[in-house]
């Protein structure tokens, strides 16, 4: 096939043709590679623990997300909105790696009844005064959690 190519393909044409596609695969190859380091970069690292770009936006997303939900038409995310938001991010997961931190040191831990009583009882996922498992799932879904990722947080 490549023979059939080159046999018909010639001229300064056919160059301008190779080159276009050279340089967008090579455009491509840069922007991976750079994008990949991006997600690895250590944002904070406290008492041996990282805190990695890819969670910093994992958290950004979530919160933006929740944010649209509940605003609708009226959200609106300018500059210095979004720099505010992300220092803020940065903040609580540097305090809820502290505060992880400390609990496993001094030993609590929680069970998974313990959890569902609190889920249950969070108005955000009610319908009608009472709790439903399937507006639970949508509400997290919607967050970008799976139940796994929600309770481990949470």
């Amino acid at each position: 096939m490549l023979q059939i190519m080159h046999d018909k393909m010639q001229g300064w044409v056919a160059g301008i043709i190779a080159g276009v596609i050279a340089l967008t695969f090579m455009l491509w190859g840069v922007q991976n590679y750079l994008s990949t380091g991006v997600d690895t970069q250590i944002v904070v690292k406290i008492i041996g623990k990282k805190i990695t770009r890819a969670q910093e936006n994992i958290a950004y997303e979530q919160i933006k997300r929740s944010e649209m939900m509940q605003l609708g038409q009226n959200f609106s995310l300018d500059q210095k909105t979004q720099a505010q938001l992300k220092k803020r991010i940065r903040q609580q997961l540097i305090e809820k790696e502290v505060l992880s931190q400390e609990i496993d040191k001094m030993g609590f831990d929680i069970g998974q009844e313990q959890l569902w009583a609190v889920v249950s009882g969070l108005p955000i996922f009610q319908q009608d005064g009472s709790f439903s498992i399937d507006y639970f799932r949508q509400i997290t879904e919607r967050l970008f959690y799976s139940e796994k990722v929600f309770f481990e947080g949470l």
